[in-house]
C-alpha cells in the first residue's frame, strides 16, 4: 500500500514513532517475547503474538513521547543552582 508521496504505510509508521533500536529496546523486545511465550498455554498463539506486539509498540511509543516531552521542557538545559530552565544559556533567576 503506497501513499501519494511514495512512502509505504509501514515506513510511515516507523518514521512516525521513531522506532530506532537502542540497547534497552532489545531488552524490551526480549521481555515482550518472553511474555508471549508465557501467554501461549492460555490462548491461541496469534492472540498472544498480537498482545505482545501491542505491548512492545505501546511501551516504545510512550517512551518516545515522554522523551520528547522532557526534551521540550528542559530546552537548552537546567540551571545547576536553582533548577530553573535556562533560556539563551542563562538562568532567568540567577543571572
Amino acid at each position: 500500500m503506497a501513499l501519494s508521496f511514495g512512502i509505504s504505510f509501514y515506513q510511515l509508521l516507523i518514521f512516525g514513532l521513531s522506532l530506532y533500536f537502542e540497547r534497552r529496546d532489545f531488552i524490551l523486545l526480549a521481555g515482550s517475547v518472553l511474555f508471549v511465550i508465557g501467554l501461549m498455554p492460555f490462548m491461541p498463539p496469534a492472540y498472544a503474538i498480537a498482545i505482545g506486539g501491542g505491548l512492545f509498540i505501546g511501551i516504545k511509543s510512550f517512551v518516545v513521547h515522554r522523551k520528547k516531552t522532557i526534551q521540550k521542557e528542559t530546552g537548552d538545559g537546567i540551571c545547576m543552582e536553582c533548577g530553573e530552565k535556562t533560556v539563551g544559556k542563562k538562568c532567568p533567576n540567577c543571572d
